[in-house]
């Protein structure tokens, strides 16, 4: 454990020491060089509980002083985790180091079945995308390679995937109606549903409005929306990059999106409403 002044900042830099490292870092260090794995690093108001297991990647859990009183169920957690009990009251199997492993499973449960979903999203595409280019005569896809094609499809699910937890997390502009209405991808599954329960899935086959809404909210998170009832800021990224595929837009190779008007593949609402149920619906059993 550690103390240090309460105008440290436990991230930053230690002032008038030669070595700079944070205190954060400083535990984490002694951590491994004693081949002890928890450390307590707090300035009073910032609790930091440094996981430090040898061989493996160092973790960090925050608590702030100042917010006990308005969420008391933080300052649960913190006497629940750090508690007297919890080190000599509990079974073995309810020690913190057995919880932080067990945590660490449970973590790698969730990546595997995230994994999952997206395989099978990327096959729902993969598949559509070949039924277009057989019905076009095998030009839709021509001179794109297997990988090319595999990778488009795999930062399609990725851009979703992100998008879901950004949305999830109030980064973006869900909450906006007019953004939940035309760009949101958190509500575009319901939507179409609601369309399909109505009026059957073999109407959405007959429209393709999803597809392109899917298209206009990666140009949104990229290049940014300036308008007078909806702005959001240009985040960039080689993730949401138009022109990454620019033949999902139905561009070609090697043309521009601010230059070269989008002429979308046709892929209907039917698809969108599959691959969108294939990442989301399972997601949510975890």
């Amino acid at each position: 454990m550690q103390i240090v002044s309460p105008q440290q900042n436990l991230e930053k830099p230690l002032k008038d020491r030669r070595w700079k490292a944070s205190p954060a870092t400083r535990m984490m260090e002694l951590l491994h060089a004693c081949n002890v794995r928890l450390g307590l690093v707090t300035n009073g108001e910032h609790w930091l509980l440094v996981n430090a297991p040898r061989g493996e990647t160092t973790g960090f859990i925050s608590w702030y002083g100042a917010l006990w009183l308005e969420e008391h169920i933080t300052l649960r957690a913190f006497r629940s985790l750090l508690g007297v009990q919890r080190f000599f009251g509990v079974d073995d199997s309810e020690s913190l180091e057995a919880l932080l492993q067990a945590s660490v499973t449970d973590q790698q449960e969730v990546t595997d079945q995230l994994g999952y979903q997206v395989r099978k999203a990327v096959e729902v595409l993969v598949e559509a995308l070949d039924h277009i280019d057989q019905d076009r005569n095998r030009t839709l896809l021509q001179g794109i390679s297997e990988t090319d094609l595999y990778e488009a499809a795999l930062t399609v699910m990725m851009r979703l995937v992100f998008l879901f937890s950004a949305e999830e997390r109030g980064l973006l502009l869900l909450g906006d109606p007019l953004y939940d209405q035309y760009y949101a991808v958190s509500t575009l599954r319901e939507q179409l549903q609601q369309r399909a329960d109505k009026e059957g899935e073999e109407v959405l086959e007959r429209r393709y409005d999803a597809w392109c809404r899917l298209l206009a909210t990666f140009r949104a998170v990229y290049g940014g929306v300036q308008h007078d009832i909806l702005q959001l800021p240009a985040y960039g990224g080689s993730l949401f990059d138009p022109d990454r595929f620019p033949f999902l837009e139905g561009r070609m190779s090697g043309t521009r999106w601010e230059e070269i008007s989008a002429d979308p593949i046709p892929v209907n609402n039917r698809i969108v409403l599959h691959l969108l149920e294939a990442l989301q619906l399972r997601w949510l059993v975890l």
